[in-house]
């Protein structure tokens, strides 16, 4: 579990609209497509990257308690995990694990009492 302020959260949302691409295949790096689906039951638009070793990156804004299914195309690291990552758009990342993508990410996320939230994320 992560622990983000709120103001991150603030600058995420922000920040999700000009960096987010349509789901689909992200740009050609060779090698088999590799699909994976994001389930979110954050109460906030949260923006995710899944990257793979050769730094191609998908990128998806994810809408308050949907799912979405992207793929990437290229190799994955050992085992056919990938890096995701949840970012702000500016900073490091919120949340990050490597993750097998034959199961559903799921995101969820508990309120503090100071206004920030803490992330849960399962990863394979």
């Amino acid at each position: 579990m992560h622990r983000v302020p709120g103001l991150a959260i603030v600058a995420m949302v922000l920040a999700g609209g000009a960096a987010a691409q349509q789901p689909g295949l992200a740009p050609d790096a060779g090698g088999k497509p590799i699909c994976y689906q994001i389930q979110s039951t954050v109460p906030f638009t949260i923006l995710t990257h899944v990257m793979l070793p050769s730094r191609v990156t998908s990128v998806a804004r994810i809408e308050p308690n949907t799912m979405q299914r992207h793929c990437i195309q290229g190799a994955p690291f050992p085992d056919g995990r990938v890096n995701f990552r949840i970012v702000s758009g500016l900073g490091p990342p919120l949340f990050s694990c490597q993750t097998r993508t034959d199961k559903p990410i799921f995101v969820s996320a508990n309120k503090e009492a100071d206004g920030g939230y803490t992330y849960q994320v399962t990863c394979y």
